[in-house]
């Protein structure tokens, strides 16, 4: 047999954070601590909510200003850095292009012998 809960996970991460000890300026007349005193008790539904907001979901979150602001930033720094990627990419693309190109001029000894620079001598002239 399953056991049921008072409140829903979904509920509870919906309202848990508003949780609060009652205290006399609400209206109550006689407050009663059974396990605490008030400050134990204060202490402990503190560290519970704490410890819920580190660990429960929520469901209905929404982004903040600060959070669409830092995203845009970024969506835009990341473009530039896409950006200066693929130029440098080109820049080693055309640097392979002519390094492979100087290799093909090389391997032909025909072509070798005629950029080779003549060899004159001034005396003769």
């Amino acid at each position: 047999k399953k056991s049921m809960t008072d409140l829903l996970p979904l509920d509870l991460g919906k309202c848990f954070h508003r949780f609060s000890i009652p205290d006399v300026e609400e209206g109550f007349d006689n407050i009663r601590y059974e396990w605490a005193n008030q400050e134990a008790s204060k202490e402990y539904l503190s560290s519970w909510v704490l410890k819920r907001k580190a660990t429960q979901r929520i469901e209905d979150i929404q982004p903040g200003k600060f959070f669409r602001e830092k995203s845009t930033e970024w969506q835009k720094a990341s473009l530039e850095f896409k950006k200066k990627q693929m130029e440098w990419k080109k820049v080693i693309d055309q640097l392979q292009e002519w390094k492979s190109a100087g290799k093909a001029k090389g391997s032909d000894p025909k072509k070798a012998e005629d950029d080779k620079p003549t060899d004159i001598d001034p005396d003769e002239l």
